[in-house]
């Protein structure tokens, strides 16, 4: 019997404590959310709702569910969106604090500007008229209509609205972070993804690659605005190791990566939204493969596909003072071109005039018989190019 009363006073005193800490949050009420363009009510509607929904789920603070009352009913067919509660009569925000309960409201504007911008506006007031926030978020007007990106800002918002609430009166298990990004998605070499994107949005992509690997990525997009994309790449350690800083409606992107391992590819939106299609391709035919180079002899000629900053090694045995001159060829969409570099059996190297060529023949006499390795680098863009030797 005392042990029953003991358990008994322990439940007392712990649900006593939890009252207690939910009586510490302040009320809070969401008054619907005004707009200067009418054809943006339903999305001013739908964030609303969401930043609504965040405060309820984080329980920062305790949110007057005013759509789920029926004692609230009547209010809500009356409410008229107010940007502040500098609006309404003395009488009226004693009738609505009284109703609702609540020490706080929210106030939302959705205000667009003419550069075709939408500005989201959020303050927090007391029924005294005492600012307690004032934060703001803005975006284009074309983003705004998607729910993604305009969740997203919306969630910015929230979480200033939370970021000075005791943490002991969040929910940490309950409480929403912003919206991650989706799973990365992978992208191998020889495939495509299409997706739909926002701008200021983003989705990534994995993809492998060895070190010196001559890859190109092939955009297209599709909108009825002037939709584009940017490309960002980071390695495994999350270091950009490209970013050009270029927006592409359609094109294409060389890439080499100077490591062997797992890359991540940011495709992020701009200018309105549409679809884009990204496409990843391998210019190698064979690794380069210092063991088993490929022979240059005046019998033969070599080509291959480059990338900026790829190269080709290939075998050179030759006697000293013989007359030589290499034949370049490069064909290419781009400004592609490529510079030859000869090193001897020491490693030394024994030609590099520093220049790039598009075509052209390069004399070469070599000082001491053995055999050499000829480097061609690719340069500016991809594309294909063809060496061969002549006495």
């Amino acid at each position: 019997m005392p042990k029953t009363i003991a358990y008994t006073t322990l439940f007392i005193l712990l649900l006593t404590s939890f009252v207690a800490a939910q009586n510490l949050k302040e009320a809070l009420y969401v008054w619907d959310f005004d707009t200067n363009n009418p054809t943006l009510k339903e999305d001013t509607k739908q964030a609303m709702e969401h930043l609504e929904q965040l405060l309820i789920n984080s329980k920062c603070y305790k949110v007057v569910e005013r759509r789920r009352s029926d004692r609230l009913f009547a209010h809500i067919r009356n409410e008229k969106a107010i940007s502040g509660l500098e609006q309404l009569s003395t009488e009226n925000r004693q009738n609505i604090q009284k109703i609702t309960q609540s020490q706080l409201v929210v106030f939302g504007t959705v205000y667009q500007n003419q550069n075709d911008e939408v500005t989201i506006r959020i303050t927090i007031e007391r029924f005294s008229s005492d600012v307690v926030l004032k934060e703001s978020v803005t975006l284009r007007t074309a983003v705004f209509n998607y729910t993604e990106p305009r969740n997203q800002a919306i969630e910015k918002l929230f979480s200033q609205i939370c970021k000075d609430v005791p943490q002991n009166q969040v929910n940490s298990p309950s409480s929403p972070s912003p919206s991650p990004s989706p799973s990365p998605s992978v992208l191998d070499i020889g495939s495509s993804v299409k997706r739909s994107l926002a701008e200021v949005a983003y989705k990534d992509f994995f993809f492998e690659a060895t070190q010196n690997q001559s890859l190109v990525f092939f955009i297209q997009t599709e909108s009825k605005t002037s939709f584009n994309i940017n490309l960002v790449i980071t390695d495994s350690l999350n270091r950009v190791v490209f970013n050009d800083g270029s927006w592409y409606r359609a094109g294409n992107v060389p890439f080499t990566p100077q490591s062997t391992g797992r890359f991540k590819v940011r495709v992020t939106g701009g200018h309105g939204f549409g679809e884009f299609t990204l496409s990843l391709v391998s210019l190698d035919d064979k690794p380069n493969n210092s063991a088993m180079l490929s022979p240059l002899t005046t019998s033969n000629t070599l080509e291959g596909w480059l990338t900026e900053g790829a190269y080709k090694d290939f075998l050179l045995n030759t006697v000293a003072n013989q007359s030589l001159a290499f034949f370049i060829q490069t064909e290419s969409t781009t400004s592609f071109n490529i510079n030859l570099v000869i090193t001897d059996a020491l490693n030394r190297v024994v030609f590099n005039d520093g220049s790039w060529y598009r075509a052209g023949n390069l004399p070469f006499t070599p000082q001491s018989t053995g055999r050499f390795k000829v480097r061609v680098t690719g340069g500016h863009g991809f594309g294909k190019f063809t060496l061969g030797l002549t006495r």
